[in-house]
């Protein structure tokens, strides 16, 4: 099925509880540039988490990105929830490969976006 990523399900929670402003930190997506294809044409995606690497062999490439696009669908009608519940989505992370949320900075403390 595809589009599925453990930070879906926070952020519907999120905004299902209206909360005024939901701030995504470490939700960098960069899943694009973690995947290669071998020698032997075997698809293999990298991935890193705080409990280590890991190389998972995918289908193809067609699968693997069809399941992107997915996942990314499935992150933009999270922002277009968020715009009808009148909540705000923050990304955290500059680098983030995420196009659906605006982009913020917290370096110099929370209050300011607590005044908005």
């Amino acid at each position: 099925c595809g589009g599925q990523n453990c930070i879906l399900a926070p952020i519907a929670l999120g905004i299902s509880a209206r909360y005024k402003r939901i701030f995504l930190a470490g939700v960098d997506f960069d899943f694009i540039a973690k995947l290669s294809v071998d020698e032997f044409c075997r698809c293999t995606l990298h991935t890193e988490h705080h409990y280590g690497r890991a190389d998972h062999h995918v289908l193809s490439m067609k699968n693997i990105l069809g399941s992107f696009a997915k996942m990314y669908e499935e992150l933009d009608y999270s922002q277009y929830y968020a715009n009808y519940a009148g909540v705000t989505i923050i990304n955290l992370n500059k680098d983030s490969m995420v196009d659906s949320f605006s982009k913020g900075d917290i370096s110099g403390g929370i209050y300011p976006f607590l005044q908005k």
